[in-house]
């Protein structure tokens, strides 16, 4: 049993299925694509929760999902206004991923050791305070891992291939899930307490939904 129709769950269901193994997905949307899927808007296909950019380093996972619909490659740079003047953002270039470190009391506080009280006032303190009415001092270190310091050689992200699929996500997913080992169930909603104990199941549904339903039975 698989729990998601997205991605994630599109994937794994296509490699078992490729290894002779059945499975049954569950998708609570009557979309497939998850948090990727599309909707028809006076007659174009737009991404109904906002774009996304396919990103990977594996040439393997590229080739894999190619395998079920054309990706354009699409190199994402982003540019800031800075006293009038548009600049590359992030502020700093690097040739390899940085991970963040945590080890600070707010965001602020990260920013600053990291990129110095004048860079981090005119690129970030601005924005925070714009997007969410609170200064970077006041927000949680756990959202650290989500603000960009870094900018890579080919743009805004450190994964060497950056696409979009030419014919939207769900497409490439209803492909993925076209064999005759995967059984698709939509507008499924299930609990893990639904399957038989010792049943495999695999959940790539939202977490948060897991967390705030106290009806589900996770181990």
């Amino acid at each position: 049993m698989i729990v998601g129709g997205g991605i994630s769950g599109a994937s794994l269901a296509r490699f078992l299925a490729e290894h002779g193994i059945r499975s049954v997905l569950h998708e609570d949307s009557a979309l497939l694509g998850g948090m990727c899927r599309e909707t028809i808007w006076n007659g174009h296909l737009v991404p109904e929760l906002g774009p996304h950019l396919f990103r990977t380093s594996s040439d393997a996972i590229w080739t894999f999902f190619a395998r079920f619909g054309e990706i354009v490659e699409a190199p994402h740079a982003v540019a800031t206004f800075v006293d009038g003047e548009a600049v590359p953002f992030p502020p700093l270039a690097a040739d390899r991923p940085v991970l963040p470190q945590s080890s600070h009391g707010s965001i602020g506080d990260y920013l600053v050791s990291t990129l110095g009280k004048e860079v981090f006032y005119r690129y970030y303190e601005p924005y925070t305070v714009k997007r969410w009415g609170v200064s970077a001092f006041e927000l949680s270190t756990d959202m650290i891992p989500l603000i960009p310091v870094f900018r890579y050689p080919k743009g805004f992200f450190s994964e060497t291939r950056v696409g979009i699929p030419s014919n939207g996500y769900s497409r490439v997913i209803e492909n993925m899930l076209d064999h005759k080992l995967i059984a698709v169930h939509l507008r499924s909603s299930v609990r893990v307490s639904d399957f038989s104990p010792g049943h495999p199941v695999v959940w790539t549904g939202r977490v948060d939904k897991i967390a705030s339903n106290p009806s589900l039975d996770c181990h």
